[in-house]
């Protein structure tokens, strides 16, 4: 898309009981986004890491959370701390955030974060750590894991099964 010709974006919006989808424009500047989350008792509410285009290059390690009412016309994304930057403010690493999930009562969204051990020069990536934000609080997020190298979690590891023979697991 060049910058004369650019297309308000639009969020898809499936409503359950009339099995029907609609497109509605959304407000603001355009987004990278993905990865989103659905609130399970507030279904309007969606929950997805993005960051304004105009920021340049898509890069995971400089997304926020962000958080969109569906219900409101026209749907306005705002991050979900208090505090970062909107869309017109250039990014802050206190606020990174990515893989965001709502608790299913509705009030929290977990996340992850490089924002306890930012990259550097030894540590391109940052580590992660998991953090909790309690939906439309002033406070900080919660820290509640210590960060960890980028993949641990999921990396496949060899061990000794039963029998004294190698196989690869993926680490819980």
């Amino acid at each position: 898309m060049n910058s004369t010709n650019k297309v308000a974006p639009t969020l898809a919006i499936f409503d359950s009981s009339t099995k029907k989808t609609t497109a509605t424009d959304v407000q603001g500047s355009s987004l990278w986004s993905g990865m989103p989350s659905v609130n399970q008792t507030n279904p309007f509410l969606i929950a997805f890491a993005g960051q304004p285009q105009a920021w340049g290059a898509y890069d995971q390690d400089k997304n926020y959370i962000w958080v969109v009412d569906t219900s409101v016309s026209p749907p306005a994304p705002v991050p979900l701390e208090a505090g970062a930057s909107n869309q017109t403010g250039s990014f802050d690493g206190a606020f990174q955030g990515r893989a965001q999930w709502w608790s299913p009562d509705g009030a929290w969204v977990v996340f992850e974060s490089n924002r306890a051990s930012r990259p550097n020069s030894s540590n391109k990536n940052g580590k992660y750590a998991i953090f909790l934000y309690k939906y439309g609080a002033p406070g900080p997020a919660i820290q509640i894991t210590a960060p960890s190298q980028p993949g641990r979690m999921g990396e496949r590891r060899r061990h000794r099964g039963p029998t004294g023979s190698h196989r690869s697991t993926s680490r819980p």
